[in-house]
């Protein structure tokens, strides 16, 4: 299993200290739990060489995110396609792994998301494709990954 997570920069495993979201991180990093290693990548490079950071997570066959905080357009990106995203207990990203591994975080839902989320669901404002309005039905359920 590949779990992904946010982080401002590249470092040891037990140093790294995650960024408090996919939005606003400079690097993702990766464990592997079959190598126990981390690989990291930069959110630039990441952009620049694939079609967008979901296909680099598919393509990295990332099967679970660990996250601070789920905004909105993040979680519908990461739950339609198959990825479960974990709300982070600590700043540390070897905390979370471990409590990852034991069953110990947290599955965030739709509810959780926009409380933790800064998206207005004003979509006259925002440049993403996420199309919030025409799925309104998305975040009136709670839907547990």
């Amino acid at each position: 299993m590949k779990i992904g997570f946010p982080v401002f920069k590249e470092d040891k495993l037990d140093s790294i200290i995650m960024s408090p979201s996919f939005h606003s991180c400079d690097h993702f990093g990766v464990y592997d739990t079959v190598s126990k290693g981390v690989k990291f990548f930069s959110v630039m490079q990441v952009l620049k060489e694939s079609e967008g950071i979901i296909e680099f997570l598919l393509g990295e066959h990332i099967t679970q995110v660990i996250s601070p905080t789920c905004h909105q357009m993040a979680g519908k990106f990461f739950t339609d396609n198959g990825i479960g995203i974990y709300r982070a207990e600590s700043e540390m990203a070897k905390d979370n792994i471990d409590k990852l591994l034991n069953s110990e975080l947290e599955l965030f839902d739709s509810v959780s998301a926009i409380q933790k989320s800064s998206c207005s669901s004003d979509c006259s404002s925002c440049s993403s494709d996420c199309s919030t309005e025409q799925d309104a039905g998305y975040m009136q359920e709670v839907v547990v990954i």
